[in-house]
């Protein structure tokens, strides 16, 4: 049977052109709802197993709040679509635990990706995560996914079991956002998965088949954190 979805979006027109692309990849799109309200009322009388909320509808977090609304009433899953990709909106709405984001504008093919990394995510047990701008989406990356961390001046290459991302950060302000007792910075320009070194010298650590440097100055809390 097809994914049921439900649209929650206060522009008729983009909420319309969301509801024909996802049509077109077959699924079935059982309602639409362009205010709070009436998204409320779609909750109670709609069978559906996804929602793509707006985060801002009226007032500023009103797709916030309908999250809150389907993670306790519901138990429903839901991604986001936003304009916002701010700090304080980001973090409002990481507490709800979505799926995955969607930046606005996006096309259907961003629409069809975000879908189906939601529909992955919602089969895998709830780990920590950090959000990855990937195009027009923002998506988990559990951190168990990712191998090691590579800097060139004002980007960081985040390496993955199955994709390599580019990001416009600097690798302290990327490492500000992990837990420290599972990530290790080897380098000024590399940093690492702890539980993913598979073996270590004095020079290198090795993760998979590639070599990640250790400089002089990251030995020694190296072979602190190893043991060695």
């Amino acid at each position: 049977m097809p994914v049921k979805i439900i649209i929650v979006e206060d522009e008729a027109i983009l909420a319309e052109s969301c509801k024909r692309m996802l049509t077109g990849f077959g699924y079935d799109v059982t309602g639409i709802a362009l205010n709070k309200n009436a998204a409320e009322q779609l909750f109670r009388k709609t069978e559906f197993d996804l929602a793509i909320l707006d985060i801002n509808m009226g007032a500023r977090y009103d797709g916030i709040e309908l999250a809150h609304l389907l993670n306790t009433d519901y138990k429903k899953p839901f991604i986001f679509l936003t304009s916002y990709v701010d700090q304080v909106t980001i973090e409002k709405a990481k507490i709800t635990q979505p799926l995955a984001y969607l930046l606005k504008p996006f096309t259907k093919d961003d629409l069809y990706t975000g879908i189906e990394i939601a529909l992955a995510a919602r089969t895998k047990k709830e780990e920590e995560y950090v959000l990855i701008k990937d195009g027009h989406l923002l998506i988990k990356v559990f951190l168990n996914d990712i191998l090691f961390m590579k800097s060139d001046n004002i980007y960081v290459e985040v390496f993955t079991s199955d994709k390599t991302y580019l990001q416009r950060t600097s690798l302290d302000q990327f490492l500000s956002q992990l837990p420290q007792n599972k990530f290790l910075r080897t380098h000024r320009s590399y940093a690492v998965n702890i539980s993913k070194v598979k073996a270590l010298n004095g020079q290198y650590l090795v993760i998979g088949k590639e070599l990640i440097p250790v400089s002089r100055n990251h030995i020694d809390l190296v072979r602190k954190h190893f043991g060695s």
